[in-house]
C-alpha cells in the first residue's frame, strides 16, 4: 500500500506562505532557514521555506502542488505498512 504525500525542494521554495493558507490538514508550515553564522552576524532577515511539518495529517489532495508558483512541491508515492 502506498500514501500520497508532498515533496518541497527547499531551493525552490520562495516562501511565500500559498501552501501553508491552501492546506486544510495543517500539514505543511513556514520554518524558519538557518543562516551560516557571519549572516546572522550581519543582522539579515530571516528567511521562512515551507515544510512538511506533520506528514501523517496529510491527505495528498495535491492543493499544495497546484498553488505553488515556483514548482516547489511535488507528489510523490510513499510505502506504508499495514501494521
Amino acid at each position: 500500500m502506498t500514501k500520497r504525500i508532498p515533496t518541497i525542494h527547499a531551493d525552490r521554495c520562495h516562501g511565500c506562505g500559498d501552501c501553508v493558507e491552501v492546506c486544510h490538514q495543517y500539514a505543511i508550515a513556514l520554518v524558519e532557514q538557518p543562516f551560516p553564522r557571519w549572516k546572522n552576524l550581519l543582522g539579515l532577515p530571516l528567511k521562512y521555506k515551507a515544510a512538511l511539518s506533520y506528514p501523517q495529517a496529510c491527505t495528498g489532495c495535491g492543493h499544495c502542488v497546484t498553488i505553488c508558483r515556483h514548482r516547489a512541491i511535488q507528489i510523490e508515492k510513499i510505502p506504508v505498512s499495514n501494521t
